[in-house]
């Protein structure tokens, strides 16, 4: 079905994979390209070939998303999207414990420029062994990157590439949705394209779950609810850091990090330094919790059920600013944030 639903499509098609930011670039690439990509995060051996089958015959580009919590998953997916534009995001020791190391986890990453068309190019950042021959266009903040992110200021970025320097909208802020946004540069660069098409992102939210706000009550929730690794996590609060009022985290245990999970987690203490607050769910999160300072420790929980989300909304306050952020399966399962919104709405 979907290698058939492939061989109709007569455009290009931009495959990405990455420990985090999938689902992100997937729709900055989307609305700067102008191109199909399924809602959700359809990217394993179901979501990929449905992706494909629900392309539009007359779509003139695709965006797919390809995951792996397993070795030996993404090659055979990137092999069936075949795309013109394979995309490595980051690699994080995210699903570690199922491979060993974090180079395994690089190999497994790359293997998605094996899935290339003829011609095609990996886009992919800079320094990073990309175990392919053919072209590569690099990205990142170091110098010698093809398409460099010299900085970030709010929402706004500064890219720098072959075509010119670029201020660019960076949706959500921050300097991680940023370096996707210098991930999209590479596509467009590797494509042919002008980076002006980046101004498209302007008025572009963020994906439910991936960074989304919700105002209840004089209450902001920073949804980042739909998944969680250590580099992912550090990036989310030091980004919360900047943001204005009561900063108060509701964070969650950070899962398959295998035997250096506790240290993993207590790694986080310096990134939770501009915190207001802190409530944690969670065993392995909990030794973060208790390695805070007292006057911030507001709570914790095995589970984030209702009567959890009951008890965070008796400690906030009109004027906060609420992140929450765990592994998919703490909040995101369960629609946590969901629960929240309506202890908070509650009189």
């Amino acid at each position: 079905m979907g290698s058939a639903a492939r061989t109709r499509l007569d455009a290009p098609a931009v495959a990405v994979t990455g420990s985090s930011g999938k689902t992100t670039f997937k729709s900055f690439a989307a609305r700067i390209l102008e191109a199909f990509a399924a809602s959700g995060s359809l990217n394993n051996h179901i979501g990929v070939p449905l992706s494909l089958a629900r392309t539009p015959r007359d779509a003139t580009a695709a965006v797919y998303e390809i995951g792996t919590n397993h070795p030996g998953e993404i090659e055979p997916l990137a092999r069936l999207a075949s795309p013109e534009i394979a995309v490595l995001l980051n690699v994080h020791p995210a699903h570690i414990e199922n491979f060993g190391s974090l180079d395994a986890i690089r190999r497994e990453k790359v293997s998605i420029a094996r899935g290339l068309r003829p011609g095609g190019a990996f886009v992919h950042p800079v320094g990073m062994p990309p175990d392919h021959d053919g072209r590569c266009v690099t990205f990142g903040a170091e110098p010698g990157a093809d398409v460099r992110l010299a900085g970030v200021e709010g929402d706004v970025a500064e890219i720098h590439a072959p075509g010119g320097r670029f201020r660019v909208p960076v949706p959500g802020g921050g300097t991680h949705r940023a370096m996707s946004v210098c991930a999209v540069a590479g596509v467009l660069t590797a494509l042919g394209m002008p980076l002006r098409l980046l101004e498209r992102l302007d008025g572009l939210g963020v994906p439910r779950g991936r960074g989304n706000r919700i105002e209840v009550a004089g209450i902001m929730i920073v949804d980042e609810s739909y998944n969680a690794n250590p580099a992912s996590m550090a990036a989310t609060l030091d980004a919360f850091a900047a943001q204005p009022g009561r900063r108060i985290a509701i964070l969650g245990d950070m899962r398959e990090l295998g035997p250096d999970a506790e240290r993993y987690h207590t790694e986080l203490l310096p990134h939770c330094a501009d915190l207001a607050g802190a409530l944690c769910v969670g065993r392995h999160i909990g030794k973060l919790y208790e390695a805070l300072p007292a006057r911030i420790r507001l709570g914790s929980s095995e589970r984030a059920d209702a009567a959890f989300a009951r008890y965070c909304a008796g400690r906030l306050r009109p004027g906060d600013r609420v992140l929450v952020k765990g592994s998919n399966s703490v909040f995101w399962t369960n629609d946590f944030v969901a629960m929240l919104a309506r202890e908070i709405e509650a009189p």
